[in-house]
């Protein structure tokens, strides 16, 4: 069903997709699906409790708050005890290590196995915090908040290390439990494609197909034609297909392997017979799935594609109809 209702997506895009562009705006695209590529950009950023501040017209600016703390992990080992007399026991054991990460949460150490291991209670020098400009603009256009999501790599500017307290710390020092570092990042002005609905006021927003409901709505880093963006929508479609129809068809075989799996139990103490029943078995399941998995597949194009399906059928049978017809004249000619 996806790669069908996939095919019939992208065929709705060549239909009504509207190449534009960014610095030339029509008010005669309002409310049409329209391709525009262009530089998105936003505005200059400053943390000011830190001195960073971005370039111009920058997307986002990030700041990333992290403690050096304890991190408790659990494992349970199983290991055999001999009991005498052949007999075995599983004795479990539970164990607990601790390693130093760097976390944006405080990690409780109240709880821990080890109560030697303390982590400070709070992060003191600052939260985590991030700076958006208010509204995105591509050439003429502005994007709605739900194009906005779409941001683009991170890049770092700044790193600074922290003792607990709030002090100054430089970065080669070892670190502690209980230091804090300090990372800005950076999202940039940066070009994209956008496949998306024109609105009043120069908006690029999200567009759903009233017919099929689905959002066409694409936004893509660099400058990418819209053939490409469509191209590799149907790529993506074919191999998703193909993998959900090779699972299909395992998940069949499994499950057909199952049910007769208490017949090879039965004989399976019979050295040679045990063997030729499970073989036969494999061989057996694994035809069923496949014809089954055919028919499925042909029960769905009838579903979805019934035009295209009986006229693929209706082309099959004018094939084998003709050859039929044309063995009995060529028959009768013999008979003659």
């Amino acid at each position: 069903r996806r790669y069908v209702t996939g095919q019939q997506v992208v065929s709705l895009v060549k239909s009504k997709a509207i190449a534009v562009d960014a610095s030339e705006i029509q008010n005669a695209n309002d409310n049409k699906l329209v391709f525009v590529a262009g530089r998105v950009e936003g505005r200059t950023h400053r943390d000011q409790k830190f001195d960073v501040e971005t370039a111009p017209k920058a997307l986002t600016l990030e700041r990333l708050v992290e403690m050096y703390q304890w991190n408790e992990s659990r494992k349970v080992e199983k290991s055999e005890e001999r009991l005498g007399g052949g007999r075995k026991r599983v004795v479990e054991q539970e164990k607990f290590h601790y390693t130093k990460i760097w976390s944006s949460r405080v990690i409780d150490s109240d709880n821990f196995k080890d109560q030697r291991k303390k982590n400070p209670p709070s992060i003191e020098v600052a939260e985590t915090k991030t700076w958006e400009a208010p509204a995105f603009t591509l050439g003429g256009y502005s994007l709605s908040p739900n194009l906005k999501s779409v941001k683009g790599p991170k890049r770092e500017i700044s790193r600074k290390v922290y003792k607990w307290g709030g002090d100054p710390k430089p970065s080669h020092d070892d670190r502690k439990i209980g230091d804090v570092r300090v990372i800005h990042n950076v999202v940039d002005a940066r070009e994209i494609s956008v496949l998306a609905l024109q609105k009043p006021g120069r908006i690029l927003d999200k567009y759903v197909d009233p017919s099929t409901k689905r959002n066409l709505s694409v936004v893509r880093n660099g400058v990418v034609s819209l053939e490409d963006i469509l191209e590799s929508k149907q790529t993506s479609q074919k191999y998703f297909a193909m993998l959900m129809r090779a699972a299909g068809f395992a998940m069949m075989w499994i499950g057909l392997s199952w049910m007769w799996q208490p017949l090879v139990d039965m004989v399976e103490f019979i050295p040679f017979v045990g063997g030729l029943v499970g073989f036969a078995r494999d061989v057996g399941t694994g035809l069923a799935a496949f014809v089954l998995s055919l028919i499925t597949i042909m029960l769905a194009w009838f579903y979805y594609r019934p035009l295209i399906a009986g006229t693929v059928i209706a082309a099959c049978v004018a094939v084998m109809y003709h050859k039929e017809l044309s063995s009995m004249i060529s028959g009768s000619g013999h008979g003659r």
